[in-house]
């Protein structure tokens, strides 16, 4: 089937990634017989009613909140995984989408788009074009929909980008009574007040450092060395031993490893000595990870004991 020119200009508009077009506009823009034409030949899907992306974007995050933001009113706006995503806090974006809804809203949503009733409405922001939720509120929701896995990982993004406190997300609790898993979330909330920063380290204070002689490291101690300013997941003050929690995400590149290998000889320059933990060791092999701690610690008292600092 030839395409029309006036068709070709219409699915030029849509071919952007995340545009979504009101049947309407794309009417008193290119003619009904180019919408007509682009639809017979599969090139345009109506997501919601009367709202048109391209076909081989309509599975896309990108094209589904668009969409969701050009079918419901202003009042609506991106929560949950879907709001964390628009924030830039998940590594990967869902394919199920979740909105705040004032109650009642009259409408049949699609399998892929949650509406969430909230008798309170919740301020609203613009994010890349999309309105969402505030951060604190957006955590919240998300703990609903993945609490062992997206909220986590967003939660510990918010915190380690400064865009929210785990006070905001506990004040933005009390405001819903009712949160599937709340008592989980206060649980996890209570870990994080110690000073944890990301997932692997909640991991760590788990499964590696959990036993008495360890439990009571401190949490990110403050060191200013030559000038820099850096922050230690957890360090024994006795021994001055500091153990890091390497992720693959933000230690696996050539950049990353140097930066840590800088880090480490400033340290070391200080009389500290850094024990980095990996990924792998710290999800398959706890047991290894914290008998390497173990020996650390104890080969610098033994150390300082024979040879103790003037």
């Amino acid at each position: 089937m030839p395409v029309l020119p006036r068709t070709r200009n219409l699915l030029g508009q849509l071919a952007t990634p995340g545009t979504a077009a009101r049947r309407r506009h794309l009417i008193d823009r290119h003619g009904r017989a180019a919408l007509a034409h682009a639809r017979a030949g599969g090139e345009v899907h109506a997501l919601l009613p009367h709202i048109y992306v391209a076909a081989a974007q309509s599975s896309t995050f990108a094209a589904r909140a668009r969409a969701t933001m050009e079918w419901l009113p202003s009042s609506v706006a991106l929560t949950g995984l879907a709001a964390c995503a628009a924030h830039g806090l998940l590594e990967h974006e869902p394919s199920h989408l979740r909105a705040a809804a004032p109650s009642p809203l009259h409408v049949r949503s699609p399998k892929w788009l949650t509406l969430r009733r909230c008798v309170r409405a919740s301020p609203s922001y613009e994010r890349d074009g999309y309105r969402v939720v505030s951060v604190a509120v957006a955590l919240v929701h998300a703990w609903e929909e993945d609490p062992t896995g997206g909220a986590r990982e967003a939660i510990f993004a918010a915190l380690r980008e400064g865009l929210t406190t785990v006070s905001k997300v506990q004040q933005a609790l009390d405001s819903f009574p009712r949160v599937k898993g709340r008592r989980r979330l206060l649980a996890f909330l209570s870990h994080l007040r110690d000073g944890m920063h990301s997932w692997l380290e909640y991991v760590g204070a788990r499964t590696v450092l959990n036993t008495p002689d360890l439990a009571n490291l401190e949490f990110q101690t403050r060191f200013v060395i030559e000038g820099n300013v850096f922050y230690a997941d957890r360090y024994d003050p006795v021994s001055r031993t500091v153990v890091e929690f390497d992720s693959a995400r933000w230690h696996g590149s050539g950049e990353a490893r140097a930066h840590d290998a800088w880090r480490d000889s400033l340290f070391r320059s200080a009389g500290v000595e850094p024990v980095r933990l990996p990924y792998l060791d710290v999800t398959r092999q706890p047991r290894a990870c914290r008998e390497r701690v173990r020996a650390v610690i104890t080969s610098r008292l033994a150390e300082r004991r024979d040879h103790p600092p003037p």
